[in-house]
């Protein structure tokens, strides 16, 4: 701690405006993890072939790439006057997107960037307060502190091939998606969004890639969920750009809630187009603990501000408590879908299901019962008071939504401008759907209650 109050109250050395130099830090947090499952010479290859990829954004990349150590480097970089988080978010896609092959091993880095504040008229080695300095402002962040497998090399092994395969598979843009519908029971005209998760397409699927419910886990306890839910998310916030019709929402792990320059494009994306970002969710997934409840808070606070919207889901079962869903504050609530499986089979957890449904109500503007299968789900959800559900059995088939075109209002039962699928294509349903059919078109606003 002297060491680092030493470098802060040095003067800064005269700096010209027009060639200012200022330090910025990359951290690559799974290098100790690396160094445990191959060992030192794969993870220090590993260091430099990362600070090789990152020195190509540089002029000089001998003086104007420093490593501190195999897990932290400072890049000398211009001040200019445009927006910094660009840069940063520039350093951390060019470096962590694609995974690095060394002796066979595929490697995906994990990476934090930060700016520093140091700054020079041309580039430097750093002194050793100033490195002790880097250290601690790059290791800091507690969000990057994520339970991975330590001192179990095979299983990280496992999921650090999986993590390849899926960065390989983005990279050569094998990836579309899945969509699903959250529907009003009392009028299937009527949808409040239509949920998309990454899908596997052509020869890159396999069985670890073909499913996001099979290698997000594996993502999850390497902390490189980013990689998938920033590329999806800028994919469909695509899509609502091509189509104004449109409401979407992308569901991202909660792993990746974190406020910081990684998220810049979106946050500039979601500013620069306010009326797509009103028809944008951003769906946040309860299946693991929230790595930061401020940072979380921060986030949500970012994207909601931007004109979009905050939906959480898996809760009620999950590792998000009340005190995540109150740093959310989100608008959307999906209920876990163990709610739904329990009320099969047993009348006490119907009830539970009523009485939740109740007590969120006064959490959320929407609250969705997720995981509908078959028509005694839609009876006890009906039962239950659920204005909104999501499931195999209100969806139909598989479809995107994009690409959906109803020809006349005989031969579909939804208007022309609705991305609904065909009559002929969804399964057959009960009394209660059926009778749902019947219902007219309605426009749902925003803050309908849940």
């Amino acid at each position: 701690m002297q060491q680092i109050e030493t470098a802060l109250r040095h003067p800064p050395q005269p700096v010209h405006a027009a060639t200012a130099l200022r330090g910025a830090f990359v951290y690559a947090s799974n290098i100790l993890r690396v160094r445990e499952a191959f060992g030192q010479r794969v993870a220090h290859e590993f260091s430099e072939q990362i600070a090789r990829r990152l020195g190509t954004l540089t002029a000089d990349p001998a003086r104007q790439v420093i490593n501190i150590g195999d897990d932290c480097l400072v890049l000398w970089l211009p001040q200019g006057d445009g927006a910094q988080e660009d840069v940063l978010e520039q350093l951390m896609v060019l470096g962590g997107t694609e995974p690095i092959c060394i002796e066979g091993h595929e490697l995906v880095p994990a990476l934090h960037a930060g700016w520093t504040e140091l700054q020079t008229a041309t580039p430097r080695c750093l002194t050793a307060d100033e490195s002790s300095y880097v250290l601690y402002a790059s290791a800091s962040c507690s969000a990057l502190h994520v339970g991975m497998w330590r001192g179990h090399s095979d299983r990280f092994q496992a999921d650090m091939k999986i993590a390849a395969d899926v960065a390989r598979m983005y990279a050569a843009d094998g990836v579309d998606c899945a969509w699903q519908g959250v529907v009003s029971p009392y009028s299937p005209l009527s949808i409040l969004y239509w949920r998309g998760v990454p899908r596997a397409t052509g020869q890159l699927a396999d069985v670890h890639t073909a499913s996001h419910e099979v290698f997000m886990p594996s993502l999850e306890r390497l902390g490189l969920t980013r990689l998938v839910d920033r590329a999806q998310a800028l994919r469909i916030f695509g899509r609502l750009l091509e189509d104004p019709s449109l409401r979407l929402a992308c569901r991202i792990s909660s792993m990746s809630v974190r406020h910081d320059s990684y998220w810049s494009r979106l946050f500039a994306l979601l500013k620069a187009n306010p009326c797509a970002a009103s028809r944008f969710t951003l769906e946040i997934s309860g299946r693991t603990a929230l790595p930061s409840l401020e940072d979380a808070r921060d986030f949500c606070d970012a994207i909601r501000q931007r004109g979009a919207r905050i939906a959480m889901a898996g809760f009620g079962s999950g590792p998000v408590n009340l005190e995540g869903l109150q740093a959310c504050s989100p608008q959307t609530l999906l209920l876990d879908e163990s709610f739904v499986l329990r009320s099969r089979h047993n009348q006490d957890a119907a009830r539970a299901l009523r009485d939740m449904i109740r007590i969120c109500s006064h959490l959320a503007e929407q609250i969705v019962v997720a995981g509908v299968e078959n028509e005694h789900d839609y009876a006890n959800a009906l039962r239950t008071g659920a204005r909104w559900m999501c499931g195999r059995f209100v969806n139909g088939a598989s479809f995107d939504p994009s690409r959906a075109i109803a020809r006349t209002m005989e031969d579909t039962w939804s208007p022309p401008e609705s991305p609904l699928p065909t009559r002929s294509a969804l399964p057959r349903r009960g009394a209660y759907a059926e009778a749902a059919y019947q219902c007219t078109s309605a426009v749902v606003p925003w803050g309908f209650a849940g």
